[in-house]
């Protein structure tokens, strides 16, 4: 063997190493959110066939809810978080990663504690913000639901940041469902409305344990605890940060929430649960985006750091191309087979109106598919802001739709938050191209 042919072989099995490590942490990042979406699915299909859709209604509302009071009690920190624990992974950026994770703890603390606070107020000063049939009891374990989730959200993307996504998955994912299928033998046997406030216990049981951990984790920490003072002034200085990542949380959570939460309000859980059932189905494509936002997301923003854009390049050609092809596996069916997708969850489900709902919400998240991980690049580039404008745009349109409609059904809500979800990455794509292009991308 030639002295060059012998220094090239250790480069070539570095590279294939490389390549054998990538693959296999893709491939375990894939089955933990397999995982979850696989238990997502049959817990939604035992509690439609075992107890019902008004239980599968009000399981939908307690989803609906829990998440966008959790992001809006967290007030913009889990995305922060993540940016610098991904942005600084040495050891002795280590005494800063941690501080940024206390100040995380208490700003969930603040917000989720007042806004838990305010939802049970609202709901109870306002019967209109819920059907009039919902029980108190309800309402309190989704405010409760709400605050957890304030807590576990910055813990699970914490965890991304250290490169431990297929932890933080399984606990986001898999965890809340694998509680209800315990859960649903026994709430069947109970009278209601006890079988839906077992079920909406157990959903958020599991972000009640990731709070605890990220609490224990955080009190730990070799670190004086942080005073009001020292959280105010950071607060002071990253507010601007803040607010730009919690409008695109909330705006994420507004434009597949509120449909469902104004037909529980208008029309009832039967009628939620059709909408709820449709936006689950039309939800993996959100699992897939979820994916591989997580299997690039370290890569992406520490392209964008290094100023890479050759790597920036190609991780954007790969992301879309991948989110694309995928999700169009997934969409297609419900396209051209709706009610034989809807058929597990029931015969209360599996409706003309359902059909209708199913084949219009996943043709305009097909398009949507297309149009990558431009969320993901904007978050990366520092240009969060202008995700937060398409936003608006999208959260106007859907307002518009629901306005200009003669009837306010599942139908309705369908075409509104598909055509919102649209215009939003639209806008979102067309700023990538903009001001972050990975296309022709020159970087001072």
């Amino acid at each position: 063997m030639s002295s060059e042919a012998a220094a090239m072989a250790p480069r070539s099995g570095r590279r294939i190493g490389g390549r054998l490590h990538q693959a296999r942490r893709y491939t375990t990042i894939l089955l933990a959110r397999g995982t979850g979406t696989g238990l997502q699915f049959l817990a939604q299909v035992l509690v439609g066939q075992v107890l019902g859709a008004a239980a599968l209604g009000a399981l939908s509302l307690t989803q609906s809810w829990t998440s966008l009071l959790g992001t809006l009690g967290s007030l913009g920190s889990p995305a922060f978080v993540l940016r610098r624990t991904a942005i600084q992974p040495g050891i002795a950026q280590r005494p800063n990663r941690l501080s940024w994770l206390q100040f995380g703890w208490i700003t969930a603390l603040i917000g989720g504690t007042l806004t838990a606070l305010g939802f049970v107020g609202l709901a109870s000063l306002f019967p209109a913000v819920m059907d009039a049939a919902t029980p108190l009891t309800l309402i309190i374990i989704i405010a409760l639901g709400g605050f957890c989730f304030s807590f576990s959200r910055i813990y699970m993307e914490e965890q991304k940041g250290r490169g431990l996504v297929q932890r933080s998955m399984l606990m986001e994912f898999s965890a809340p469902f694998a509680a209800i299928m315990v859960i649903v033998p026994v709430a069947s046997v109970l009278p209601s409305p006890y079988e839906i406030l077992a079920v909406a216990s157990a959903y958020i049981l599991a972000f009640a344990l990731a709070a605890v951990l990220f609490t224990r984790r955080v009190w730990q920490l070799p670190l004086k605890v942080m005073s009001p003072s020292a959280w105010r002034r950071r607060a002071q200085r990253t507010w601007t940060e803040l607010a730009a990542l919690l409008g695109v949380d909330i705006g994420n959570q507004v434009t597949t929430a509120l449909p469902l939460l104004l037909l529980a309000a208008l029309g009832g859980l039967k009628e939620a649960a059709i909408f709820g059932v449709a936006t689950r189905l039309i939800g993996l494509t959100a699992t897939i985006s979820s994916t591989l936002t997580g299997h690039y997301a370290q890569q992406v923003i520490g392209a964008y750091r290094a100023r890479n854009s050759r790597a920036i390049r190609s991780l954007y050609t790969q992301s879309l191309a991948a989110n694309a092809l995928i999700s169009a596996c997934v969409l297609l069916p419900m396209i051209f087979l709706p009610y034989y997708c809807l058929l597990p969850f029931g015969a209360e489900i599996a409706t003309a109106l359902a059909i209708q709902v199913l084949i219009v919400m996943a043709s305009l998240r097909l398009a949507r598919q297309c149009l990558g991980l431009s969320q993901l690049f904007l978050m990366a580039s520092g240009k969060n802001h202008y995700d937060v404008l398409s936003l608006a745009v999208s959260i106007t349109v859907m307002g518009v739709v629901i306005l200009a409609a003669p009837h306010t059904d599942a139908l309705t809500m369908a075409i509104a938050a598909g055509s919102a979800t649209l215009v939003r990455g639209a806008l979102s794509w067309l700023a990538v191209m903009l001001v972050a292009n990975p296309i022709r991308l020159r970087l001072g």
